[in-house]
C-alpha cells in the first residue's frame, strides 16, 4: 500500500553533485522527507521529497497510488 503523502516535490538537475546540494538545501530549509532519486539520462537526475503543502508547494494531495511510480525509499 502506498504511503499517504500530503504533497510531493520534485527537482530535476544536471549532475549528481548538483542534486545532492539541492536536496541538502531542501531538507535544511523545509519540513520535508527525502523519498528517493532517479537517473533520467544525459546527466539529468531527479529527486523526490514529500511533506506538508506549505513546505512543498508542488503537488497538493497527490493520488494515493503515486507511491507505485516513485522509487522506493532507502
Amino acid at each position: 500500500m502506498a504511503k499517504n503523502v500530503e504533497a510531493l516535490g520534485m527537482i530535476e538537475v544536471k549532475g549528481f553533485v548538483t542534486l545532492v546540494e539541492s536536496v541538502d538545501a531542501m531538507l535544511k530549509a523545509a519540513n520535508v522527507t527525502f523519498m528517493g532519486w532517479d537517473k533520467i539520462g544525459s546527466g539529468l537526475v531527479s529527486a523526490f521529497v514529500s511533506g506538508d503543502v506549505v513546505s512543498v508547494q508542488v503537488i497538493a494531495r497527490p493520488h494515493d497510488d503515486i507511491g507505485i511510480v516513485l522509487p522506493a525509499k532507502g
